[in-house]
């Protein structure tokens, strides 16, 4: 049987993909294999795998059932000599995942572990053993759990917290709970004053989209719990030493007033030098995303990476938002998103590009930009008579010109920018790699209807559009590894 490829982990943290075998997988008869070390059954059970990569144990989408029984084996109570785990029980059925987790604490050895368990109904009382098992593992450094699209609410991870604090070697963690069920977060002090207490994290991982948790989640996430000395408990602002955070919350109900609060939290990460941060489909506006990027201009950031697509994004306060920028001086990788989408177009227009950029001015390091700004008001109102047109690209080409760049990417697709407009900011720079992705050379992009504004009396211009099956390019976030 053909093995499936190992899992790649999203933080760039890469697993060896694992080759492509066509043995058949042994078998181990447990009576007739006693003399051996358990952890040499479970590998001889799993079948062939990479070869050279140490004391390691792999198990792909579906693992046979021998492993699996195996593992629960009351004579193998312990696997010593194992120091790496992935495991892959996606769509395997939540009872056999809470038994695999109950097995937990026989893995005292393992450093770096990673457990995938996608689509199998999974709700709190199964991943329960997985977060208690955690406390006999003390010598773990590397945690990564994806549980998406499962039935985890919010109890859970009050004793995930708690249970991860314990880890007091941990460099890496990745939770990954998109489309689950968690809410409303009543109280998170738990969950965030574990993860501060793992002094030596270096990095973090946090993907909660789609999810319908609010503010709190943010606030409690950067704050953890005050203490009656007035000291916090916990919150990412203690994690000094952490140099890379991801923090996912797209499609949620987070409001942009506790942005601030969380960008104040993260002047704590004196190391921090990598930031992603999507907050796509949420309520923020270009005040409240400013103040957020203003909050960071203590840190020595390189690379930067916000996306604030389908949010309410205007071209009031628009410039501040590239003000902000400026005030980032070691930034070497910028990436910004503001795009809308078909049938909801944002609405900045080139007067918003144009302060976004002068704002922006040069930042000496910078060697990637990487701007979206699809479906961005191709037809103007009666209050808005501007739209994004070549005046936007004109100014993008300025920024571009101003810096010494290696590679560019600029999308204006959905946007009425022209061929002249896509040509200035391919030309702008003749060293850079210089990408820019637009829907044709026509007037208008191949929709039928005004993006947002189909039917409304008087928003839209006389020209009438064509259709041609154009199909949109939607944007993505940190991207799971079993999607």
């Amino acid at each position: 049987t053909q093995c499936p490829a190992a899992v790649m982990d999203d933080l760039g943290c890469v697993l060896d993909e694992r080759a492509s075998l066509q043995e058949e997988p042994l078998t181990v008869d447990v009576d007739d294999e006693t003399s051996l070390e358990g952890s040499e059954i479970l590998r001889r059970a799993a079948g062939p795998y990479v070869p050279g990569l140490g004391p390691n144990l792999r198990l792909a989408a579906e693992p046979s059932a021998t492993v699996l029984e195996l593992m629960a084996q009351p004579h193998l109570s312990a696997f010593p000599d194992l120091h790496q785990v992935y495991l892959d029980l996606s769509r395997n059925g939540p009872e056999l995942i809470h038994r695999c987790c109950n097995c937990l604490p026989k893995f005292g050895s393992v450093q770096r572990l990673h457990i995938v368990c996608c689509d199998s109904g999974v709700t709190d009382r199964h991943l329960q053993p997985f977060f208690e098992g955690l406390q006999w593992i003390p010598t773990l450094q590397d945690l990564s759990l994806h549980c998406i699209n499962n039935h985890i609410g919010v109890e859970l991870l009050g004793k995930a917290g708690e249970r991860i604090g314990s880890c007091s070697h941990l460099t890496h963690l990745y939770l990954n709970f998109k489309n689950n069920q968690i809410g409303a977060f009543p109280d998170l002090s738990a969950f965030a004053g574990g993860i501060g207490r793992c002094s030596q994290l270096q990095s973090v991982a946090l993907d909660f989209a789609n999810n319908k948790v609010t503010s709190s989640f943010l606030t409690a996430l950067a704050q953890g719990s005050l203490l009656q000395s007035g000291k916090l408990s916990g919150g990412i602002g203690l994690l000094t030493r952490m140099k890379t955070f991801v923090l996912i919350v797209e499609d949620n109900e987070v409001s942009g007033a506790t942005l601030e609060i969380l960008g104040r939290a993260l002047q704590g990460c004196v190391a921090l030098e990598d930031l992603k941060f999507v907050v796509s489909k949420n309520e923020i506006t270009p005040k409240q995303a400013s103040k957020f990027l203003s909050s960071l201009s203590c840190l020595q950031l390189k690379k930067l990476d916000v996306n604030f697509s389908e949010t309410t994004m205007t071209d009031e306060h628009f410039g501040d938002i590239g003000t902000a920028i400026h005030k980032l001086p070691t930034l070497q990788e910028l990436r910004l998103d503001f795009s809308g989408s078909l049938g909801n177009a944002s609405d900045i227009t080139s007067v918003g590009v144009r302060s976004f950029t002068t704002g922006m001015g040069k930042c000496p390091a910078l060697q990637l930009l990487d701007l979206n700004f699809a479906y961005n008001c191709y037809y103007p109102t009666r209050h808005r008579p501007t739209r994004f047109d070549d005046e936007a690209a004109n100014a993008i080409a300025d920024l571009v010109l101003q810096h010494a760049l290696l590679e560019c990417r600029v999308n204006l697709e959905g946007t009425f920018v022209k061929a002249a407009g896509v040509a200035r900011i391919r030309l702008a720079h003749a060293d850079a790699d210089v990408t820019v992705t637009h829907d044709s050379d026509s007037s208008f992009p191949s929709w039928s209807t005004p993006p947002s504004r189909a039917g409304v009396s008087g928003d839209s211009d006389n020209s009438s559009s064509t259709s041609s099956g154009w199909k949109s390019d939607s944007s993505e976030g940190l991207s799971s590894s079993c999607q």
